[in-house]
């Protein structure tokens, strides 16, 4: 099974991804749970320039993916595919491409978390908008009993994740 955490950049979707770890480790093995960084082939790749701010270096580090993927489209899908293990649990932390998305998801066993920053004001960049993209995928199946509603779970949150969610029982709920 894959749960897929989704979220627009620095919405806290790695850290609520080791939170999701840490909890699943309480009952399950560390062998049966598998990371898998959505972003980690590009960041591989990529050369970050010095003096870039955050927002700078989250443009640029956008541009530079969606480049790369113009060139070959499976970059992304390939690095997640090759990572996957068939036993256990594997979270994959960040897909923002719904091309890879569609890809790797099946929507009869595997778990959506969305999360969302209420009143998060911040422009994001094109490729971030691939989320929304892979959200309104998300609704269709629902809609047309091609997925059922308990394989998905939306956290907004205002502040702090930790404090406003019981881990456990997310955990709970998705498991």
């Amino acid at each position: 099974m894959n749960i897929i955490i989704l979220g627009k950049t620095n919405v806290g979707k790695t850290p609520f991804t080791e939170l999701l770890q840490n909890e699943m480790l309480k009952t399950l093995p560390k062998d049966k749970i598998n990371i898998i960084s959505a972003s980690k082939w590009v960041k591989n790749i990529y050369n970050r320039p010095e003096n870039l701010t955050k927002e700078e270096y989250v443009k640029d580090i956008s541009a530079f993916s969606i480049r790369m993927l113009k060139d070959n489209q499976d970059l992304d899908y390939n690095a997640i595919y090759n990572s996957l293990r068939w036993t256990g649990i594997n979270i994959i932390d960040g897909i923002r491409n719904p091309y890879t998305f569609n890809r790797i998801f099946n929507p009869n066993e595997d778990k959506v978390l969305i999360i969302n920053k209420i009143n998060d004001i911040r422009e994001f960049s094109s490729f971030d908008k691939g989320v929304d993209v892979i959200q309104y995928n998300i609704n269709w199946l629902i809609s047309v009993g091609l997925m059922e509603m308990s394989n998905l779970k939306t956290i907004n949150y205002l502040e702090n994740i930790e404090a406003e969610f019981n881990i456990k029982d997310i955990v709970g709920e998705i498991l």
